[in-house]
């Protein structure tokens, strides 16, 4: 039985229209997110549960859940083609995210969080060797995960090849690539490739990429978390197109 928890990250999915079968609340919890979640609750019929936290405990594997928990059917993931479609219908340059072989469901989320921060227009993983959409990535994304769509692709190269026939100029992460992040042209319809936590990007993956870039680095330690990565491209891209609107 799949199942969203956390405060933010229950409210986030009520706010954004995700189906709900039951929310479940710990007796005593109290705040205000919680009465905004007994508000949303309320007006979309969705029953209330008032339970033993150990009940909430023993669901979630004692995660930290602040009392609040969830019941659905599925974690929705988005249609990338009619996302794509959308996007480049928008008046800026949109950006999309692909991450190839992100495993570790803390880094998903954190990437998906400063993924919607930054105004991605959508987060893409492969379906496999890949962190799904489960309840501690819509936790750590503190509710972002439910605000930004995500998809599921079965092959990441024809991915890239579909995006650059859409147009998008694909630029792949990689530590070893002579061209800079502050030297890429960031202001046209963009897909950032970012790979996983231990191999970074396949070599399939780097072949198919239009640009490599890196982030300078001074220290030794050598590479940067995935997510703190990730968070850094996104700042730059959103730094470039924020004020840039495209041409008609």
């Amino acid at each position: 039985m799949p199942v969203i928890y956390g405060r933010n990250a229950v409210l986030a999915a009520l706010q954004s229209g995700v189906q709900l079968n039951e929310i479940r609340l710990a007796k005593g919890s109290h705040g205000k997110t919680v009465d905004d979640i007994l508000k949303e609750a309320s007006i979309k019929g969705i029953h209330v549960a008032w339970v033993a936290q150990a009940d909430i405990d023993r669901m979630t594997g004692r995660a930290s859940h602040q009392g609040v928990l969830a019941v659905v059917d599925e974690i929705p993931y988005a249609d990338l083609k009619d996302l794509v479609a959308a996007s480049l219908e928008q008046k800026k340059w949109p950006f999309f995210v692909l991450l190839d072989g992100v495993e570790d469901p803390h880094n998903l989320g954190a990437v998906i969080r400063s993924a919607e921060v930054m105004g991605c227009s959508g987060v893409i993983i492969p379906k496999r060797r890949s962190a799904g959409l489960n309840a501690t990535v819509m936790k750590v994304s503190a509710g972002a995960a439910s605000r930004i769509p995500v998809s599921q692709v079965v092959n990441v190269a024809r991915t890239l090849e579909w995006f650059k026939q859409e147009s998008f100029w694909v630029i792949g992460a990689d530590a070893e690539a002579t061209q800079s992040l502050w030297e890429v042209d960031f202001k046209c319809p963009i897909l950032i490739v970012i790979g996983g936590e231990n191999r970074g990007l396949s070599r399939l993956t780097r072949d198919r990429c239009d640009v490599l870039c890196r982030i300078p680095m001074v220290g030794k330690t050598g590479s940067f978390n995935v997510s703190v990565a990730a968070s850094i491209f996104f700042y730059e891209i959103n730094r470039q197109q924020q004020f840039m609107e495209k041409p008609v």
